[in-house]
């Protein structure tokens, strides 16, 4: 689960909302919808999720995600509201040069810290790829990606592999294949993505 949220938030969506259908392991079905917008007095975006899984024993999970970047990439502050199976928990991250203070609403006036690696960045250029900026194939680059879930930094490279052809239902389409993490995300020419595959979790548009 983790590993798909930390997938949908470094994707980002140019103008109307993309709406994704998910299937996994377990029976998982579900959808996501998944919009961004450019911050023109800070060059930087804001990105929203709002995601409703459920499973074939019954067990369901609604989360929704809201972070704002800067203008390079870096994370400003992440919101992650979670409800399974009725139990609703919420943790949000502000932050600054030197990390994230975490405030979680099960233990509220307990806030943690939790510093970046010395010399580590947090800033992900590619948070603009096909949003704003250009990338050439094989383009890479490595930055420190901030887990809710887990609340810790994890190292994560990501590359542009290249332009990919890809079926869709019975469509065919061109995308651009983008590597982050372990995870791999197949965008248009506009950053909205056609396809998410992160472990054995699918998402894919739903209007192809």
């Amino acid at each position: 689960m983790n590993g798909l949220l930390l997938l949908l938030c470094a994707v980002q969506t140019a103008g109307p909302d993309v709406r994704l259908t998910a299937k996994g392991p377990g029976g998982l079905t579900g959808q996501a919808d998944l919009t961004a917008r450019l911050l023109p007095e800070t060059g930087g975006k804001y990105v929203r999720l709002s995601m409703k899984l459920r499973y074939e024993n019954g067990r369901s999970v609604d989360v929704l995600t809201e972070s704002t970047y800067d203008r390079l990439g870096a994370p400003v502050r992440m919101l992650q509201s979670t409800v399974i199976d009725g139990q609703r928990t919420a943790v949000t991250a502000v932050f600054d040069a030197k990390g994230a203070t975490l405030m979680r609403s099960a233990t509220p006036g307990k806030d943690r810290r939790v510093d970046l690696p010395e010399g580590a960045t947090a800033a992900a250029p590619h948070e603009f790829w096909f949003f704003r900026d250009r990338p050439a194939p094989g383009t890479k680059a490595t930055f420190w990606q901030f887990s809710l879930g887990d609340a810790k930094w994890v190292e994560t490279p990501v590359v542009y592999e290249g332009p990919r052809a890809l079926v869709i239902g019975t469509k065919q389409v061109r995308g651009h294949a983008v590597k982050v993490g372990s995870a791999t995300a197949f965008l248009d020419d506009r950053g909205l993505p056609h396809r998410l595959e992160a472990g054995s979790v699918v998402l894919e548009r739903s209007s192809e």
